[in-house]
């Protein structure tokens, strides 16, 4: 098969570009980042725009759009190449926008309540990723084979959005790090792998269902995920309870950087990829001890710098 994937170049984009090659698939990339493309693809470097441009109408059996944020993304798609079969990548987090929705649902109505309590970040995010999604949708309408998919976290290799970073770092210094409610909510962490194969196994097998989502059946709390991350760096942990709403008085910043305290658990639906291809995601307690020994730890933050204060005034120390 010939496979376009706009944003192929880190993470879940890489795997899934590396799984399409073990595979013999012929694969072209559109990605910023050039040097970042394995051997044995066609890369064309540059913004999305230009890329698709430069492929000049070719024709695709499938296409996985990663990095589609807004509405005129996906239409460049549609209007400058034969897509094939096309993917747009999603969040999970699309259910915070619509209080009572389940993760396969399309958004109809966006309730304020629900967006007034996201971070501004997020909430922007969100609302691109819901303009991306409509226009699949209307395309899908027209009779065109466009699909959303929606992903909780992914971690693997090369892990780029500071998630886990932010873990690591406070771990590695040796002083405590601050548990937000306890770390009792759950979040769903997936392995960027088992994405990867999944989607290799799916498409384009299952074109009749609009929107399908990859949510492991379990999740795991997240002070056993810094307790996993703590143990792959072959380190003591030290956690220390503190309430958001505490937090939102005396150090709010953290709140607005902690990547996993706003993390509720997402029920799997009908369109679930791993339970519609029969296949199980491998639970954190076996990968995330690997990844999270892997790398150089950041230097310590100036956001670190004030929970250690806080925390000394507290009472805690190393």
């Amino acid at each position: 098969m010939k496979i376009l994937v706009i944003g192929g170049t880190r993470l879940l984009g890489l795997a899934l570009v590396r799984a399409l090659l073990a595979e013999r698939h012929s694969v072209t990339v559109v990605s910023r980042r050039a040097e970042n493309c394995p051997e044995g693809i066609e890369c064309l470097q540059g913004d999305r725009q230009e890329g698709l441009r430069r492929l000049g109408g070719d024709k695709f059996d499938a296409t996985f759009d990663f990095i589609a944020y807004d509405s005129l993304a996906p239409r460049q798609v549609f209007a400058k190449v034969h897509y094939g079969a096309y993917v747009l990548i999603s969040s999970t987090w699309m259910v915070r926008m619509s209080c009572a929705m389940t993760a396969d649902q399309a958004v109809t109505t966006v309730e304020d309540r629900c967006l007034d309590a996201l971070h501004p970040i997020t909430r922007n995010y969100l609302l691109g990723k819901l303009a991306a999604e409509r226009v699949t949708l209307e395309e899908r309408a027209k009779g065109g084979d466009a699909t959303i998919l929606r992903l909780p976290i992914f971690w693997g290799a090369g892990e780029h959005t500071g998630r886990l970073n932010f873990y690591r770092q406070r771990l590695a210094d040796g002083s405590p790090v601050i548990c937000v409610d306890g770390g009792h909510n759950v979040a769903q962490i997936v392995w960027t792998e088992n994405v990867a194969r999944v989607i290799l196994a799916w498409k384009p097998r299952a074109p009749e269902r609009p929107v399908w989502e990859a949510l492991p059946e379990e999740g795991t709390p997240v002070r056993e995920i810094i307790a996993l991350i703590a143990r792959g760096m072959h380190l003591q942990q030290s956690l220390v309870d503190i309430s958001s709403r505490r937090l939102e008085n005396l150090l709010p910043e953290y709140l607005e950087n902690e990547p996993l305290w706003r993390e509720r658990e997402i029920a799997p639906t009908e369109s679930n990829l791993f339970l519609f291809m029969k296949m199980r995601p491998t639970p954190p307690s076996v990968w995330l001890c690997d990844l999270a020994g892997q790398g150089t730890v950041p230097p310590v933050s100036l956001l670190r710098q004030s929970e250690l204060s806080l925390l000394e005034s507290m009472g805690y120390d190393q």
